[in-house]
């Protein structure tokens, strides 16, 4: 019973450890500057996309990611009247890739 007890917690810390470091960094870029970023991963338990940030003149989203595969895209606020634009859904695999950079362009209507 004891060593259920112990082992467990330091299961759970070790795995803890090695998932930490499976995060991958993106980077992503639009083209203009100016839009939301959204992401999510792929399958059932990553299906809701989660805004990661706001693109500025040359300065990217970064984000890390648990997932070996990601949806992204881009969207636009609306001006003038228009609506928003929004670029293309992407879909990136991540498997065995150092640092992918994602650049997303507005859709052509």
């Amino acid at each position: 019973m004891k060593t259920t007890t112990i082992t467990f917690p330091l299961f759970a810390c070790a795995a803890a450890l090695l998932l930490a470091g499976c995060m991958t960094p993106i980077t992503v870029q639009t083209d203009p500057p100016g839009a939301t970023v959204y992401c999510r991963g792929w399958g059932r338990p990553a299906y809701k996309w989660k805004p990661r940030g706001r693109t500025e003149a040359g300065k990217p989203v970064v984000f890390r990611v648990p997932y070996n595969t990601i949806h992204t895209l881009a969207v636009w606020d609306a001006a003038d009247g228009k609506p928003a634009k929004r670029s293309d859904e992407v879909e990136t695999k991540l498997l065995f890739r150092e640092d992918p950079v994602i650049t997303l362009t507005p859709r052509v209507q």
